[in-house]
């Protein structure tokens, strides 16, 4: 059998099983006892102990870890297997010593070695029971370090899996805005192959644009040369039909169509050709007519466009040419907006103004522009009516009578409510002035403005009523003359000009006016005037050896223009209303008459003067 080691100075005992003895316990006896030997184990029993029993194994000389920090136990120390000997009841056991053990011999016994081996081996097992402690602590505190370090690499891997899918989000966009981007990119290269055709484009639009205005300006200056010209034709036109109409002594007849008023039907009785000479009308019950005169304004025309084609026979006065110009056609026409413009106190432009303010400053104006060629002009004015045939001054000032108011006048104006004065109209063709109105005021104009308030005075005096044809009907006819007087000290001429504006009362039928009483009166004397002025117009016109001049005070006041050396112009207003078209139809007529009168031709009353001569 194979040897254990032993320490130095121990009993060799022999090997029992486990728990067993070799002979009696002595120190397990209890005192005054017979003590008991043991009964003896069956051979089966042995074997079965003899097998738990750990065969001996050579102890290795080189010492162990364990056998190295661990000290050599004392031979005293007790076996572990009998550290404890059991007591009695409330006794303590007892620590033995191996050696006392009675049951263990001291020659040839293996007891004291395997005790010191189970010591070895319980010393090691302690030793690697503390080592494996410390390992223990030291593993428990890499495991609680690891399981920190497991936490945050848990919230490390959330905190990652955020990213990852944030990252995967900003991969998502970064694609969908690089997607996006060469979308835009490719956009912007069709504008840009776009832009570059549309630059291509408009390079060519610009150059023929550059060719279209090098055309149309050659086209502008080729219509402007054009327009010269016609301006230039016009012109002389305009020159050779005044001196066919002076050479062969007629009166000119312009036509004027008012515009319907508010209250009025657009619907038109007269229609005007674009021809500008030549109007139509329709009267109920009758087939159209035409008319033919020198000129024809329609309702849109402006009393500017009238005033530009009687301005020559306006620059004739300045001349020394006498000129009569006067507005005929029945009440409500506009022969007094022809003559005079808008009534007074309303806003109106230098275009609405009438005849009368036009014509005196275009002589201002061309007086002014004839100072450098060494000509002066003096300017007077007169304003006369003729109401119920009797010439009233409408410049006369003087408070009226009592013996005319007692008189029983209808009308409130001062003109008409002054006493008679002893007005009358002298003819001498041999004078300077061959028609003299002698018992009215002249008064001198030396500016515009004073015109303007001569209308005004004139305005305030002058008879007018409302009847049912018109509101602020005309009951007399008035008469506005201006004396021009010209000197040139270079040429030593002198020249005297008469300019005559007239505006006739208008014509009204009875039925049509409703005029009673003293309205009455005043459309017979109209009437009656308005039919002398007829009869001379007939007369005229067939070249009769008497011309009836003295049946009325209107046709004697213009016996000097209708049957002399004057220039004469007839406005023939007319209204557009069908309810009117009998009087307008009667109005162009009688236009159409006057236009084929012979007044003779026109002489300028131009003198020489001596040197130093007044």
């Amino acid at each position: 059998p194979k040897l254990q080691k032993t320490a130095p100075g121990s009993v060799k005992r022999p090997i029992t099983p486990r728990g067993g003895k070799a002979g009696l316990d002595k120190e397990n006896v209890a005192p005054g006892s017979t003590p008991r030997r043991s009964p003896r184990p069956s051979p089966r029993k042995l074997k079965e102990r003899s097998a738990l029993v750990t065969p001996l194994r050579p102890v290795p000389h080189t010492p162990s870890k364990v056998a190295q920090s661990c000290p050599r136990p004392m031979s005293s120390l007790y076996h572990p297997l009998d550290a404890v000997t059991p007591g009695g009841p409330g006794r303590q056991g007892r620590v033995t010593d191996a050696s006392e053990d009675s049951g263990y011999s001291s020659h040839g016994s293996s007891g004291p070695r395997i005790s010191e081996y189970f010591w070895e081996i319980f010393t090691k097992m302690k030793s690697s029971n503390n080592l494996l402690r410390e390992e223990n602590m030291k593993l428990n505190a890499n495991v609680v370090s690891l399981q920190q370090d497991l936490a945050k690499s848990r919230t490390n891997e959330l905190l990652l899996e955020k990213s990852k899918k944030q990252t995967s989000k900003f991969k998502e966009e970064l694609e969908h805005y690089r997607m996006k981007s060469d979308s835009a990119e490719q956009t912007l290269q069709n504008t840009k192959l776009e832009l570059d055709q549309q630059l291509l484009t408009l390079d060519s639009l610009n150059r023929q644009i550059d060719a279209l205005q090098r055309a149309l300006g050659e086209k502008e200056n080729q219509i402007s040369q054009m327009d010269v010209v016609i301006t230039e034709g016009q012109m002389v036109r305009r020159k050779l039909h005044n001196c066919i109409q002076e050479l062969k002594g007629n009166i000119r007849v312009y036509c004027r169509v008012r515009p319907s008023l508010p209250n009025e039907d657009e619907d038109s009785a007269i229609r005007c050709r674009p021809d500008g000479s030549s109007v139509d009308i329709r009267s109920a019950g009758a087939s159209p007519k035409s008319f033919q005169f020198d000129k024809v304004f329609s309702p849109a025309a402006t009393n500017a466009d009238v005033f530009d084609e009687i301005s020559q026979l306006v620059q004739s006065a300045l001349d020394g040419y006498r000129v009569c110009i006067f507005a005929y056609g029945q009440t409500g026409s506009g022969k007094t907006y022809t003559m005079e413009g808008p009534a007074r106190g309303t806003a109106s432009s230098r275009m609405q103004d009438g005849m009368i303010p036009q014509a005196v400053n275009q002589l201002f104006e061309s007086a002014e522009k004839l100072k450098p060629n060494g000509w002066t002009f003096s300017l007077s004015a007169q304003f006369l009516e003729i109401y119920n045939e009797a010439i009233r001054d409408l410049l006369d000032t003087t408070p009226p009578s009592k013996d005319f108011r007692a008189s029983g006048a209808s009308i409130n104006n001062k003109a008409q409510q002054k006493a008679p004065q002893k007005i009358e109209i002298k003819h001498d063709p041999q004078s300077r002035l061959p028609t003299v109105v002698t018992g009215v005021a002249v008064v001198p104009v030396s500016e515009a403005a004073t015109v303007q308030e001569l209308l005004v005075t004139a305005a305030k005096n002058r008879s007018s009523a409302a009847t049912n044809a018109n509101e602020h009907s005309s009951r007399s006819h008035s008469v506005f003359t201006i004396f021009i007087e010209g000197n040139n000290l270079r040429t030593n001429e002198h020249t005297v000009g008469v300019l005559n504006l007239i505006d006739l009362a208008g014509s009204e039928r009875l039925q049509h006016s409703g005029s009673t009483g003293d309205r009455l009166k005043e459309t017979q004397h109209i009437n009656k005037s308005l039919s002398c002025l007829g009869d001379v117009i007939h007369a005229l016109s067939h070249k009769t050896a008497h011309i009836p001049f003295r049946n009325s005070k209107l046709t004697y006041l213009l016996q000097g223009s209708l049957g002399g050396d004057c220039k004469t112009l007839m406005f023939v207003n007319v209204s557009p209303v069908p309810e009117h078209s009998a009087e307008s139809l009667c109005s162009l007529r009688f236009a159409a008459k006057a236009g084929s009168c012979e007044v003779g031709t026109a002489r300028r009353n131009i003198t020489l003067r001596e040197p130093g001569g007044h």
